[in-house]
């Protein structure tokens, strides 16, 4: 073990015995603070001009295969210019690093990402003993995601998704660990939440160009910060599917569950249904009653012709129906939107439109309607399109499948409902 080593283990301990005596002076002060109290572990500053040599990460060139890197440091931060004629991956582990399962971690990281004319994605990766590792990473298409590599293969945890930042900038990356959960955000916005899935090991800065070109990517600062874990690993139960818990956590982390997070869950049947009276809707209910509540299918749908009324044709939920005149309702429409909307004695109040995608007249597609008092929750394939805050409805009311006929022609349209998911929250 080396003179670093020693520090760093030795100022690890101090760091958790200071801390386990100050949380546990003022356990009650600190139950009323969302943000828990963090105490830095590991501090790397890449662009310091000043940093004893002993601190100062690995430059130089090295080649696997068809992938070659070359490291290099100066005040602007630490350069990886990657050449890989493969699309690989390059990674560097960060030594003197432990992860005890009794605390939560916050790890930021201050990277730049390759210019736009040259595809990348950077950021840290985190692995256990079995090299079992998951990635957290930005991209400079302005995109996001979580992947997993066990024994090679690549498995989305997040796919790629959307956010809102311009790559060309400076960006901190957050991922912060709690009883299994890894919540990811951009600076302090929340992008996402998974389950982790593994006990980290090991952390190691990523990245992976996506063309052969020489890219270039820089990493400006590493902190890894400390405090007691909270929560429960699992909140809602062994019978719910990890995709629902992970929903619900989200939104919850987002403030879109005002009424929380208890409740029950089923896996409803099967549904299929087929409509051709253009104009007109039809829908099997469940027999509920009740306002907060979480659908979510997988949707599968087929227009017979092939000029149908695209914006009123599609698939969908009707949920908080007290009769045929007042209820709320959110479908896919075939013309590439997401529209939620209410009806309240027998005159439509639209309320928003999202957008999915392009026009189809066959298509599939997983929906998910989170209703919590007054705040509407759409996504889209486990993506959050949105929330609205201030809906007036929110009374109890029946669910069910629903299906909208934008056609006369034939079986109209179909609408193939399967993995349905349902859960109520206590009220």
């Amino acid at each position: 073990m080396n003179k670093r080593s020693k520090i760093f283990i030795i100022m690890l301990v101090i760091l958790t015995a200071f801390l386990i005596e100050s949380v546990g002076a003022v356990q009650a002060a600190y139950q009323q603070i969302a943000e828990p109290f963090w105490v830095p572990v590991f501090q790397q500053d890449f662009s310091a001009a000043d940093q004893p040599v002993e601190n100062r990460p690995d430059v130089g060139s090295e080649t696997a295969g068809t992938t070659s890197v070359n490291r290099s440091l100066d005040e602007k931060g630490y350069h990886w210019e990657i050449v890989s004629s493969g699309g690989q991956y390059v990674t560097l582990p960060i030594s003197n690093l432990v992860f005890p399962s009794e605390f939560q971690y916050e790890i930021r990281l201050t990277l730049q990402l390759p210019d736009v004319a040259k595809t990348g994605c950077a950021g840290f990766a985190l692995g256990n003993a079995e090299q079992t590792f998951q990635t957290f990473l930005l991209c400079n298409d302005s995109t996001y995601a979580i992947y997993r590599n066990q024994g090679g293969q690549w498995t989305p945890t997040i796919d790629f998704a959307k956010a809102d930042f311009e790559p060309e900038k400076l960006l901190e990356i957050r991922v912060v660990l709690n009883k299994g959960w890894a919540d990811l955000y951009l600076g302090e916005k929340l992008l996402d939440t998974s389950e982790l899935g593994l006990v980290p090991a090991y952390l190691a800065l990523f990245a992976q160009p996506i063309q052969p070109q020489p890219t270039v990517f820089t990493f400006s600062k590493l902190v890894v910060s400390t405090a007691t874990a909270d929560g429960d690993s699992n909140p809602f139960g062994d019978s719910v599917p990890d995709e629902i818990a992970r929903t619900i956590r989200l939104l919850e982390k987002k403030d879109r569950l005002p009424g929380g997070v208890s409740g029950d869950y089923a896996l409803a049947k099967d549904n299929n249904q087929s409509l051709a009276k253009m104009g007109y809707f039809q829908s099997n209910m469940s027999g509920l009653n009740h306002k907060n509540l979480l659908l979510q299918s997988n949707i599968e749908w087929k227009s017979a012709y092939n000029r149908p009324d695209y914006k009123n044709s599609g698939c969908g939920f009707t949920f908080r129906a007290q009769n045929n005149d007042s209820f709320m309702q959110v479908y896919i429409a075939l013309d590439g939107n997401i529209y939620l909307k209410g009806v309240r004695n027998g005159v439509e109040v639209p309320l928003i439109a999202y957008n999915y995608g392009n026009w189809s007249l066959e298509g599939k597609g997983t929906l998910t309607l989170v209703a919590s008092d007054a705040k509407l929750s759409v996504l889209y394939n486990n993506q959050l399109l949105g929330t609205v805050t201030d809906a007036t409805w929110i009374a109890s009311g029946d669910a069910g499948f629903t299906v909208w006929s934008g056609t006369n022609f034939e079986t109209g349209i179909s609408c193939a409902f399967t993995e349905n998911h349902l859960y109520q929250f206590v009220e």
